[in-house]
């Protein structure tokens, strides 16, 4: 009989609502971020032997796994992918040979209480000296009207559909009773205040949450560009993760799936770490284009050249979402250029295969699908909420999530086409 193909969600740091499960504990019952993911999935009916947490089912919850572990506890966690503690339940009539487990990962602990102007500041002047490398003068000028007219629209998604991942933690510890709120940006109070309804009079977030998503972003991107404490936290623990994962003997194959700061910090794990087991990986909302043209990250893949293959890697973004850019086009493009069709060249390089310095570097394989999320999901950030669009990002995870199983048939794979949208 064949193993599992486990997906290990990768999400945002402040955005992993760890679940409640027992509804004996104080609060009830919460969902966990990764549930709702996890729920249009089984539903698409696109991934034959998609299964639920088995030591979750025991209080009646179907999700996936979730491995939560404090930075200075990391067994309290981690323990959950020992090998005899099993990942995934069979689902339905499934044949056995299609087991699909799903992993989201939570980085408990890491976020930091309290102002940190001086990361924002940093942050802020990297990105304005850098600006050039990213957009033509003019060109930053307009996507930046954009991206706030994209940060204004708001959409109330799907009629009855359950809270969406893309919420802000909010089982944090607020700190000592009396302390000053954390700082957010004006900007942020400004966006919030400008912001119209949405249609029909409903409200996906309250405003406050609404509020506290631009200032998770800001707060998300600050501390992985600037902290190098948090961040090599937060690399460890996912390292770790897949490590456990892949020295399981049921796992036969695994699928990254991340979103948003979540696809930096995949790509730079599988660029230090890349076991043979991990076959695809699914970028969404990417900023991984920003952070190389404004943060000077490095477009080079390290390790993860000995994995990568033609199907391998597949980024997905809307262009309204102002996080999210195309991967395929080189570096030398521009956010306000058109798209070359075809590109000849891709952002993140790998080493020439003869590993000779005096060849420089070959194309890291990587094709872009582009959709429209603010047709299809709702909340304070359409654009920038890729799981709830069940119309297309569900669809095409799904068909990566298939390939990557062992006994997957070519010709049962659905076929996605792109969205012709415009930024």
């Amino acid at each position: 009989m064949a193993g599992v193909t486990c997906v290990v969600t990768v999400h945002g740091i402040g955005f992993q609502q760890p679940p409640t499960d027992n509804p004996n504990d104080p609060g009830g019952r919460r969902p966990g971020y990764a549930d709702q993911l996890h729920r249009l999935l089984q539903a698409s009916g696109l991934v034959p032997g998609l299964g639920d947490d088995p030591e979750r089912l025991e209080h009646g919850v179907h999700g996936p796994v979730y491995v939560q572990s404090p930075w200075n506890e990391p067994e309290n966690g981690l323990s959950r992918l020992d090998p005899h503690r099993p990942l995934v339940t069979e689902q339905g009539d499934a044949p056995t040979d299609r087991r699909v487990a799903h992993v989201a990962l939570i980085y408990s602990g890491l976020e930091v209480g309290g102002p940190r102007l001086g990361s924002a500041l940093d942050t802020l002047a990297r990105t304005a000296l850098s600006l050039d490398a990213y957009a033509h003068p003019l060109g930053a000028a307009h996507l930046l009207a954009a991206d706030i007219a994209a940060m204004l629209r708001r959409s109330a998604g799907p009629a009855g559909a359950p809270p969406s991942g893309l919420q802000p933690r909010r089982d944090l510890d607020p700190g000592p009773a009396g302390a000053a709120p954390r700082h957010r940006l004006h900007l942020m109070n400004l966006l919030h205040r400008a912001a119209p309804p949405a249609p029909g009079g409903a409200t996906a977030l309250t405003p406050a949450s609404r509020l506290n998503l631009f200032d998770t972003l800001e707060h998300d991107v600050a501390s992985y560009v600037c902290r190098n404490d948090l961040r090599e936290r937060v690399r460890g623990f996912v390292q770790t993760a897949l490590t456990r994962l892949v020295a399981r003997d049921d796992v036969d194959t695994i699928v990254v799936n991340s979103h948003s700061q979540g696809t930096v910090l995949a790509v730079d794990v599988l660029g230090r770490y890349a076991p043979t087991k991990v076959t695809a990986l699914v970028t969404a909302g990417s900023p991984l284009r920003k952070y190389v043209d404004l943060f000077a990250w490095g477009n080079r893949v390290g390790r993860l050249q000995d994995i990568v293959t033609d199907e391998f890697w597949l980024n997905i973004y809307d262009p309204l979402d102002p996080v999210a850019d195309p991967l395929e086009p080189s570096g030398e493009w521009r956010a306000d250029d058109a798209l070359p069709d075809p590109s000849p060249h891709t952002l993140m390089q790998m080493p020439h295969p003869d590993q000779s310095v005096l060849r420089g570097t070959v194309n890291c394989p990587v094709t872009d699908l582009h959709v429209n999320n603010v047709a299809h999901s709702g909340g304070g950030l359409a654009a920038h909420n890729y799981w709830d669009n069940s119309a297309e990002f569900i669809p095409a995870l799904a068909g990566v999530i298939t390939r990557a199983a062992p006994s997957t048939e070519p010709d049962s794979l659905p076929a996605h086409a792109p969205v012709e949208t415009s930024r």
